[in-house]
């Protein structure tokens, strides 16, 4: 009995390690405001599937999203295991955004390093990427908070399409652990679901009606133990993140979650 229960502890505890604080499609989505209101000072950002497609140009969606940032005082360092740095550094030329290559993700050593060139402790930064086994497992392991976000294409190298399948298997054993379920409403805060902002800097309302993180109510937002949270942006990426029949229609909180056909 003794044995079996320590085995479930340790398998919650290597789990804790690959569960990111909150998941969204895109990397545009992620709310500033409500990042700020969480106290984050700065960000570490992976760049191939998150910021641009593999080994292409950063997005406009991207580019539009950092810079929003940047203005708001948020502090930006990409955190790439990219070994022709050059690439990654052309992309951010002229924006104020430090740029780190060959990090050897997941070494929690890079994104301690990258905080520091920041000036900030690793509390204070939040780890946004694609890959569970690199950006997530690396910023938690770093003391940092960590955002999973959809990959933005299927392109990669060839490594990571193997990776995608433990990265599937990890999910699915989170969920069958009772993580990802709706917590309900936990506050009052702006909708975040949607990357547009207004010029003082709130979001505007998107179709579907999401908001982030501890202290910001939210249709979609999930406990997931430890204080950590999960929250899909849309039914879609709930199914692709955390598997089943999605959720169109279901209450959240009291709340309907009303998605557009």
């Amino acid at each position: 009995m003794e044995e079996g229960k320590g085995a479930f502890l340790r398998v919650r505890g290597l789990l804790r390690l690959v569960v990111p604080w909150a998941i969204f499609e895109r990397v545009w989505e992620v709310p500033l405001e409500g990042l700020r209101r969480e106290g984050v000072k700065g960000l570490i950002l992976d760049y191939d599937n998150t910021l641009a497609l593999w080994r292409g140009p950063l997005l406009r969606e991207s580019r539009g999203w950092m810079e929003r940032a940047l203005r708001a005082g948020v502090r930006l360092c990409v955190l790439s295991n990219a070994a022709r740095g050059r690439r990654v550094k052309r992309a951010f030329k002229g924006m104020g955004v430090k740029v780190e290559a060959r990090a050897l993700k997941p070494l929690p050593f890079s994104f301690r390093r990258a905080a520091r060139r920041m000036g900030l402790r690793p509390e204070e930064v939040v780890v946004v990427g694609d890959q569970i086994f690199t950006d997530v497992l690396g910023g938690n392991l770093a003391g940092m908070r960590t955002i999973l976000v959809r990959p933005l294409g299927r392109r990669e190298f060839v490594t990571t399409y193997f990776v995608r399948v433990l990265e599937g298997l990890v999910l699915r054993a989170l969920r069958a652990r009772g993580l990802g379920r709706p917590s309900g409403l936990l506050g009052g805060g702006a909708n975040v679901a949607s990357h547009r902002e207004d010029k003082g800097g709130r979001s505007l309302r998107p179709p579907c009606r999401t908001q982030l993180l501890s202290g910001h109510a939210q249709c979609g937002l999930r406990q997931v133990g430890a204080g950590l949270l999960l929250c899909s942006v849309r039914c879609s990426a709930s199914e692709a993140f955390l598997g089943g029949g999605g959720h169109k229609g279901a209450q959240h909180g009291g709340g309907q979650c009303h998605h557009p056909p």
